[in-house]
């Protein structure tokens, strides 16, 4: 008895139990179906050892990965792309494209150079607002320095003024003979004195130097809240003007129910943004509450502010400059108070007459330096030193004003820098530098947009529509409004294909097997055969594919399968199949005219199953040679088309099949009549 005597023997003793121990192994590969991922990719094709693909490596470790292979928007319109309005909206969807979150970098006529991402300047913004108020607490810092030295000052000048005599005139022997005793304690206190004013001076120089540090940070931040203002403010307002005029005038958006929302949102933005409610709002043209402005006229307040403080700086330097005059006048009367009271000590120490002499000029000396020293503490406590505590305070304010204003979280979605048509204007040599993204004839140009991601990963293949999308939609409106916009690329290309092959696939499947069944009913006069054929066919598509799958993606690691794997191994499945299942049933058919049809079942494997079986192992075998392929792809092809046939030679064909034939009886060839006879 032969191996095909056994197996006939067995599938039509034991029909139930073969179709049971041979289709549910079948169906278990197919839990692995929801996992099968579909690639893109076309470098992993190659192995890691192709130039090519060690060129892209390279690339990719020094520039951003996705601007490799960039994905390019071609807008091709009827006007110039340099006309005013035209070139502004290329701006406009330059920056709109740079705010996707895919999009790493823009290039194109309005920003040949990428900038920042839009959320990096909001953080610049509040960086920079962080800064000042750290500068204005450093300030404040030097101020109150000042103010404790001016304090000191004033302590010293007391001090001094208590050394000096009681009354104007000293005398007698009694007072040269006090002033004796005294002239050396009042030469030290002198000399004191003048140490407190050299130490003194040099804070006022320090003072100075931040004062003026402090001035130019002002100027600084006058000029930033003044471009803050000019590019983000006024076109933010403008912006939000036109959005709430739009919505107001969108009456067949009514009909949506978010409709209530967005003009609620809208209405909020324009709110913070003007001060004034938009139109359509019941209080419309009335001030938000809280007494705001409007983010334009907060802008220009404070940039007035910084004015002021960058003057009030000014002012005080120049005070400061004035005090370190009078500390110099007051450092020389010192100077010769200290030279007199030696010389007082001298003379006391030798001839009485002389010492009455130079006593008399230290008292009129002193009288003087009394009167001086009043003056300056005058000055120090009446005036400056107040000055000073106020402006303590008032920097001590304005450090935690800016820290904890609006603008110190100011997070605003500009773009980067473009160019303006003035720009294009006032530099003619522009436009021929810009002819890398601008046609000959000026009525088509290129933006290059580079992602932040693989721009053969499903990401990149997402990104594209969105692009296309924003490119469309940001033209409206605009001279370009009627402008063809495409978009090429490898990453384009690759979703392209992508939606080919997800909108073809059903089509296939439907055309295949409505094409196949029809075949088999017409060459076996019969419904219910070709049925069970087909989809043990597809049951062993859909197994090969979840055994491919598990291998490749859960054993060795591959990303996924190449995008045409599944529909070439299902073409190829679904003819190679079918092709065996015909040359088993249609030997059963004729057998089945003259015996019942479990006879003619067994009849028809032990004929055919030999030269079936070997023609599949020779498929088989050259199908797997595709395993040591180069390209990864074949490896995936060769593999699951190996796997399909021998699951169709020898479970499908040789079990399944006869199986299901033996269990249906002369059901297999109905309506036919020979499902009559049995």
């Amino acid at each position: 008895m032969t191996l095909w005597d056994r197996v006939a023997r067995l599938v039509t003793t034991h029909p139930k139990r073969v179709l049971l121990a041979t289709v549910v192994p079948m169906l278990l590969p197919l839990l692995a179906l929801p996992s099968l991922r579909i690639s893109h990719d076309t470098l992993a094709v190659l192995p890691e050892s192709a130039e090519s693909v060690q060129g892209y490596r390279a690339l990719a470790d020094h520039l951003p990965v996705g601007e490799t292979n960039p994905i390019v928007v071609v807008i091709d319109g009827d006007v110039s792309v340099f006309e005013d309005e035209a070139f502004q909206a290329l701006g406009d969807l330059s920056r709109n494209l740079r705010r996707l979150p895919t999009v790493a970098s823009v290039r194109s006529a309005a920003m040949p150079t990428d900038g920042q991402r839009p959320q990096d300047v909001g953080d610049g913004v509040a960086a920079e607002t962080q800064a000042l108020a750290d500068g204005l607490r450093e300030a404040a810092a030097g101020a109150g320095e000042l103010t404790g030295g001016l304090e000191r000052v004033s302590g010293g000048l007391a001090a001094i003024d208590q050394r000096l005599p009681e009354s104007g005139t000293v005398d007698g022997q009694v007072g040269l003979d006090r002033a004796a005793a005294g002239a050396g304690d009042l030469a030290a206190g002198l000399e004191e004195g003048r140490r407190g004013i050299g130490e003194l001076r040099a804070g006022v120089a320090a003072l100075r130097t931040g004062t003026a540090a402090l001035g130019a940070g002002l100027q600084q931040a006058r000029g930033s809240t003044a471009q803050l203002r000019a590019e983000v403010a006024v076109p933010a307002d403008a912006a939000v003007r036109r959005a709430a005029e739009a919505l107001d005038g969108f009456t067949l958006g009514l009909l949506d129910p978010r409709f209530p929302d967005a003009a609620a949102a809208v209405g909020e933005a324009f709110g913070r943004i003007t001060g004034r409610f938009p139109p359509g709002h019941p209080q419309a043209g009335e001030r938000v509450q809280g007494g705001y402005d409007g983010l334009v006229a907060a802008l220009e307040e404070l940039g007035s502010g910084l004015d002021e403080a960058a003057g009030g700086t000014g002012a005080l330097d120049v005070g400061l400059a004035e005090l370190d005059a009078g500390l110099v006048a007051l450092d020389a009367g010192l100077a010769e108070a200290v030279a007199g009271a030696n010389a007082l000590r001298a003379a006391l120490a030798g001839d009485a007459g002389d010492a009455e002499g130079g006593l008399a000029d230290l008292t009129s000396g002193l009288a003087d330096l009394r009167a001086g020293i009043d003056e300056l503490r005058a000055g120090v406590g009446g005036r400056l030193l107040p000055g000073a505590r106020e402006l303590q305070a008032a920097l001590d304010t304005a450090a935690v004003d800016v820290a904890e204003s609006d603008l110190a979280e100011l997070q605003i979605g500009v773009g980067p820098f473009v160019l303006t048509p003035a720009m294009l204007d006032a530099q003619p040599g522009l436009r021929e530098a810009l002819s890398f993204f601008v046609a000959a004839g000026e009525t088509r140009t290129r933006i290059l947009v580079g992602l932040d991601t693989d721009p053969f990963s499903d990401e990149a293949l997402s990104a594209v529509s969105e692009i296309r999308a924003v490119a469309r939609t940001s033209l409206l409106s605009s001279p370009l409004a009627d402008a063809t916009v495409v978009t090429a690329g490898a990453t384009a290309f690759l979703d392209e294909v992508d939606q080919a092959v997800t909108r073809d696939f059903p089509i296939i499947v439907a055309a295949v097997t409505g094409g196949v069944l029809l075949v088999l009913i017409v060459l076996l006069r019969s419904l219910v055969a070709p049925v069970y054929m087909m989809v043990t066919v597809l049951l062993s598509y859909g197994a090969a594919l979840g055994v491919t799958t598990v291998i490749m993606q859960g054993l060795l690691g591959v990303a996924g399968l190449q995008w045409y794997v599944p529909s070439l191994l299902f073409v190829l499945l679904v003819a190679l199949g079918v092709d065996y299942n015909i040359f088993l049933m249609g030997r059963v058919r004729e057998e089945a005219r003259t015996r019942p049809t479990r006879e003619a079942v067994a009849e028809g494997i032990r004929h055919t199953g030999r030269i079936i079986t070997s023609a599949g192992v020779i498929l088989a075998g050259t199908f797997s040679v595709l395993l040591v392929a180069p390209l990864r792809s074949l490896t995936q092809l060769g593999l699951a088309a190996a796997v399909g046939i021998l699951l169709d030679t020898f479970v499908v064909r040789a079990l399944v099949v006869p199986s299901l034939a033996v269990l249906l009886g002369r059901w297999n060839w109905w309506p036919s009549a020979r499902s009559a006879v049995e």
